[in-house]
């Protein structure tokens, strides 16, 4: 497992998530069209026309404070890509979906 990815889940845990895509790590995933990442808290790989390997294509912040956070999954259609997660505080759970679009 990359260390980045490894760390970013740990933080999740721990209640701050950051998740970061590099195009190194997209070409992999967008070929098997359905990720489930059950530690990362979600968010998006996207696809840059000029990026090259290990440019950073976007940064995303899901932080819903004090609550456990987490992903679910990620795939790709077309040109989006969609996220789902979400957050439990106090017993109460919220769910997030988001769509990216890839440019």
């Amino acid at each position: 497992m990359d260390k980045e990815i490894y760390d970013n889940s740990k933080r999740c845990f721990e209640g701050s998530c950051t998740m970061r895509a590099y195009m190194s790590h997209m070409k992999g995933m967008m070929r098997s069209g359905k990720i489930i990442l059950p530690f990362v808290l979600s968010f998006l790989l996207a696809i840059g026309a000029l990026a090259k390997g290990g440019d950073l294509l976007w940064d995303d912040l899901f932080d819903k404070g004090g609550g456990f956070n987490f992903a679910r999954a990620i795939t790709a259609q077309g040109n989006r890509v969609y996220a789902a997660g979400g957050s439990t505080t106090g017993g109460d759970t919220e769910f997030v979906v988001r769509a990216y679009d890839a440019r």
